[in-house]
Protein backbone atom coordinates (compact mmCIF):
# COMPACT_ATOMS: atom_id res chain seq x y z
CA UNK A 1 0.00 0.00 0.00
CA UNK A 2 2.80 2.62 0.77
CA UNK A 3 4.88 1.72 -2.36
CA UNK A 4 2.14 2.32 -4.55
CA UNK A 5 1.81 6.18 -3.31
CA UNK A 6 5.04 6.64 -4.81
CA UNK A 7 4.38 4.77 -8.78
CA UNK A 8 1.33 6.04 -8.79
CA UNK A 9 1.27 9.22 -8.34
CA UNK A 10 2.07 10.81 -11.66
CA UNK A 11 -0.90 8.61 -13.02
CA UNK A 12 -3.22 10.60 -10.58
CA UNK A 13 -2.12 13.95 -11.72
CA UNK A 14 -3.37 12.72 -15.46
CA UNK A 15 -6.71 11.58 -14.00
CA UNK A 16 -7.86 14.38 -11.66
CA UNK A 17 -7.01 17.31 -14.71
CA UNK A 18 -4.72 20.18 -15.49
CA UNK A 19 -6.37 22.94 -12.72
CA UNK A 20 -6.38 20.16 -9.88
CA UNK A 21 -2.54 19.00 -11.04
CA UNK A 22 -1.54 22.44 -10.18
CA UNK A 23 -2.78 22.36 -6.36
CA UNK A 24 -0.28 19.00 -6.84
CA UNK A 25 2.04 20.50 -7.95
CA UNK A 26 2.45 23.50 -5.74
CA UNK A 27 3.08 20.43 -3.13
CA UNK A 28 5.37 18.38 -5.06
CA UNK A 29 8.42 19.54 -2.70
CA UNK A 30 6.69 17.53 0.11
CA UNK A 31 5.40 14.64 -1.81
CA UNK A 32 8.49 13.19 -3.28
CA UNK A 33 10.46 12.70 0.21
CA UNK A 34 6.93 11.39 1.79
CA UNK A 35 7.05 8.94 -1.26
CA UNK A 36 11.05 8.09 -0.21
CA UNK A 37 9.85 7.46 3.16
CA UNK A 38 7.48 5.51 2.40
CA UNK A 39 9.10 2.81 0.14
CA UNK A 40 12.16 3.09 3.00
CA UNK A 41 9.69 2.32 5.25
CA UNK A 42 8.15 -0.54 3.64
CA UNK A 43 11.61 -2.12 2.89
CA UNK A 44 12.70 -2.07 6.25
CA UNK A 45 8.97 -3.38 7.30
CA UNK A 46 9.02 -6.53 4.85
CA UNK A 47 12.75 -6.99 5.60
CA UNK A 48 11.73 -7.71 9.10
CA UNK A 49 9.68 -10.52 7.76
CA UNK A 50 12.18 -12.27 5.63
CA UNK A 51 13.57 -15.56 6.93
CA UNK A 52 17.16 -16.22 5.89
CA UNK A 53 17.26 -19.98 7.09
CA UNK A 54 14.01 -20.37 4.77
CA UNK A 55 16.28 -19.73 1.68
Amino acid sequence: MLSGVACCGPTILLVVGVQASAGVLAVFQWLLPVAVLSLLGTLLWVGTKVDPAAA
